[in-house]
This record gives structure tokens, sequence and C-alpha cells, in this order.
């Protein structure tokens, strides 16, 4: 029983690797058709899995997987900040983007649509400024849902049986938001360039952070807003009930013939409140009040700044 279990098994086992080397076989025949009409050669040095061409005059590869399906590929040749990724937060729920690094550009919808991480979130902000660079993201992950932006490349991956309509959006889309993107981090290091060239000519002003967002950047006021209501809320529930423990326990004698109650039992209030409001506003330090962009707290030399210009982590603007 065993030994017959055993060659069932290994029967099996080569029926399923030869169904796979088939279907392999038939998608590289297939590729292999498709190549010439979309302008795609096979590279010699990839063993036939992988073909590679242009597409709006960016050069794009396309690896072939042996299932069938593939990844379009469009290298961004220009500088982009470390860390950088861009994916679709599309048809994910908010419980499977829990403890994800999402940070926040200010611009709707986008920021509703795309999920952003990178480990310079300032000059992430500085590159998604751009509107075109933008439109060019929203609209990739759009019309291709498993895509991504990371490692310096746009990738787009295609199901197996892709028809040839659906692969040559795929090569034109993933080279469209490759050069808008390239494009975007070339202005952007124009920019920090002339930035720096400025600084060097111009006297020193007051110590305060370059902020990635230009003040007249409309959506830039939503992040203002959002910090002011955290900031709000810091004052309601943690400055407020401590300044007047401290008040009610200076004026504690007053009180007390005023309202007719001893002067321990005003003190013993006063005291509560100070530090009632002392816990709460350090919890709301802890869990609110956050930039709204990186959700870090916004300190100034390793102290919590309570009166934040910009955001000492990403530099985005907070009033």
């Amino acid at each position: 029983m065993l030994a017959a279990a055993a060659i069932a098994a290994l029967c099996a086992a080569a029926i399923l690797l030869w169904i796979r080397r088939v279907r392999a076989a038939r998608a590289a025949r297939r590729w292999r058709a498709l190549s010439p009409r979309l302008e795609l050669a096979l590279d010699p040095s990839s063993r036939g899995s992988r073909l590679s061409g242009r597409a709006l005059a960016r050069k794009v590869t396309v690896a072939l997987a042996r299932s069938g399906g593939a990844e379009v590929r469009g290298a961004i040749q220009a500088p982009l900040p470390p860390g950088l990724r861009l994916a679709p937060q599309l048809g994910k729920s908010r419980l499977q983007l829990r403890g994800v690094q999402d940070l926040i550009v200010g611009s709707e919808p986008f920021d509703s649509e795309v999920i952003v991480q990178g480990a310079n979130p300032a000059g992430v902000l500085r590159l998604l400024q751009s509107a075109e660079v933008r439109d060019e993201v929203r609209a990739l992950f759009r019309a291709h849902p498993d895509s991504q932006i990371a490692s310096g490349e746009v990738s787009v991956r295609l199901p197996p049986g892709a028809g040839e309509a659906e692969i040559r959006a795929a090569l034109k889309d993933a080279a469209g938001a490759a050069r808008a993107i390239e494009e975007g981090a070339v202005d952007l290091s124009l920019e920090v360039a002339r930035a720096k060239q400025s600084a060097r000519q111009e006297s020193v002003g007051p110590a305060r952070r370059f902020t990635p967002l230009d003040p007249d950047f409309v959506f830039q006021r939503r992040i203002i807003r959002s910090f002011a209501a955290r900031k709000a809320t810091f004052k309601a529930f943690g400055v407020a009930p401590a300044f007047g423990g401290f008040l009610v326990y200076s004026w504690a004698r007053p009180l007390s013939e005023l309202l007719g109650r001893t002067l321990g039992a005003l003190q013993e209030l006063g005291i509560l409140l100070f530090i009632g409001g002392f816990i709460a506003g350090a919890a709301v330090v802890a869990f609110v009040y956050r930039c709204p962009s990186c959700h870090q707290i916004p300190t100034d030399g390793g102290a919590v700044d309570l009166d934040a210009y910009a955001c000492a982590h990403c530099g985005a603007r907070l009033r």
C-alpha cells in the first residue's frame, strides 16, 4: 500500500511538473509571437525570460513568469528620495493598512488612493508637490491595481493571458509614470540646488526649519487645519485644567471665604485639577499631538515643540 501511494504521489508530481512546463512553453511562444508587434526584443542574457524595448521614447522591460504572467518595468533615471515606495490602497480596508507607514501629502483624492512611504518624508513630500506626478501615479494605479513604484522603477504585473491591448496600455502607463516622476525629481534637484545657492548668498536670519510645501500650496491648508485641531485638544484637556488647578490652589483662601468651603478642600481640588491636566496633556501629546503628515511628535532640539511652525521630521508646515 505504501509503495503504491508513493508511486501515485510521484506520478502526480510528474504530471503537475509537465503541466507547468507546457504552460511555460505555451506562454513563451505567445510572448515571442507578440514581441514584434509590441516592438520588444528578446534579451539574449536572460535565457528567454525578459523582453526589452521602448515606450514613449523610454526604455521598458518585460519580465516573463513561468505561470504565463509578466511584469512590466520602467526605470526612473533620476535621483529619488531614499526608500520611496508608492502603492495603491484601492480595495484595502483600514484594518489591512493599520501599522503601515502612509505619509499624508495634503491632496485629495491622492491621499485616500495611494500609500506613500519613504525613509526621507521631507523629500517625498517635495516630490509629490507636482500635480503632474500625482495625476500620473493615480492614473497608473487606477488602470493597474497590481502595480507599484519602488526601488527606482515603475512595475506593473500582468495576469496570464493578458491581451495585446492590455499589454500596450501597461507599457504606455508605466513609461508615462516613470517619465513624470523623473521630471519631477529633476525639477526638485534643481530647486534644491537653487535654494542652497540662495542660502549661501543670504544673511543668516531667524532659525526656522525649511518647509517642503510652499505657503501658497492650496492642499497644505488641510494639514494646518488638522494640526490646529490637535493643538486645541492639547490646550483644552491639558493646559486649561492644569492652569485652572494652579489658579484654584493660588486663590484658595479668598475662594473659601467666597464659596463657604474649607481651605483644605479647595487646595485639594486645585492639586487634583493640576495633576489631572498634566496627565491628560501628556496623553494628548503621546497619542494626538502629532504631525498630520508623518505622524511624528513635533520636536525642537529633542524636546516636544508645543508651538511648532514646521515638523522637524518631514518639514511640513503646521501653522
